[in-house]
């Protein structure tokens, strides 16, 4: 199944992981912090939709602390933005997938950030 990503260059693979850890590194807000954040927070969208969708009952602190941080990078305007836009990814490929299939693969993609 081929499932359209809400950040390719991260292609849910370990990559995210990497990405958590040297963000929190990093404090200083540069460029690349910036897209990098972005594209972090459109996954966060997607994996969110995800979560409510599929019922899914936990969801990786890690990550949310990485979000909180990424989120003090944009407007509350930019920031609603950002995770529509990855929720709604979400919603296109489970139109064109269906429910099942779309859970089935993020809880195997992303077993360290959403648990049943």
């Amino acid at each position: 199944m081929k499932l359209t990503y809400a950040y390719q260059s991260i292609k849910f693979t370990g990559l995210f992981f990497v990405f958590l850890g040297s963000l929190n590194q990093a404090n200083a807000a540069s460029k690349a912090d910036n897209e990098a954040c972005q594209g972090f927070l459109e996954v966060h969208g997607m994996l969110t939709r995800a979560q409510f969708q599929c019922g899914f009952s936990k969801y990786s602190e890690k990550v949310m602390q990485t979000v909180e941080n990424c989120a003090n990078l944009f407007s509350e305007m930019e920031l609603e933005k950002i995770m529509v836009h990855g929720a709604k990814k979400f919603d296109t490929n489970e139109r064109e997938h269906g429910h099942n299939e779309v859970c089935e693969f993020m809880i195997t993609r992303f077993p360290k950030v959403l648990a049943k």
